[in-house]
C-alpha cells in the first residue's frame, strides 16, 4: 500500500495496517473497565435496595445533625463545654423536644 505525499511514495509498514483494520473492535482493557464498572453499580443498587427500609433513619439523623449544629459549635465554642456532655444534653433535648411528642399521638403504645 502507498501514498503520495510531496510527489513521494511513501509505504505503510504492515503492522499500520493492522492497527487501521483493528481500530473498530474494543480493546480488552475497555471491556474489563466497563464490566467492572457494571458489578459495582449492579451492587451499589443491591446495597441501596436491601437498605431502603432505613433510607427515613438516615434522613432523619441528617436533619438532627442540621438541626443540632448551631446549638453544639454555641456549647463548645462559646461556653467551652466538653464535648460529650454537650453532646448528651442536646440528645436529652431533642428527645424531649421531637420523640415525646410523637409518642403522644401513637394510639398503640399499650
Amino acid at each position: 500500500m502507498t501514498l503520495i505525499q510531496n510527489k513521494q511514495y511513501i509505504t505503510i509498514p504492515n503492522a499500520l495496517r493492522y492497527k487501521q483494520i483493528t481500530m473498530n473492535q474494543i480493546s480488552n482493557s475497555l471491556t474489563r473497565q466497563i464490566f467492572f464498572i457494571l458489578v459495582i453499580l449492579s451492587l451499589v443498587i443491591l446495597i441501596f435496595w436491601n437498605l431502603k427500609t432505613f433510607i427515613p433513619s438516615f434522613l432523619g439523623a441528617y436533619t438532627l445533625y442540621i438541626l443540632l449544629r448551631k446549638p453544639m459549635s454555641y456549647l463548645t465554642i462559646t461556653k467551652k463545654w466538653p464535648k460529650g456532655i454537650s453532646a448528651i444534653m442536646l440528645m436529652i433535648i431533642s428527645m424531649i423536644l421531637f420523640l415525646f411528642p410523637m409518642n403522644a399521638f401513637d394510639t398503640n403504645t399499650w
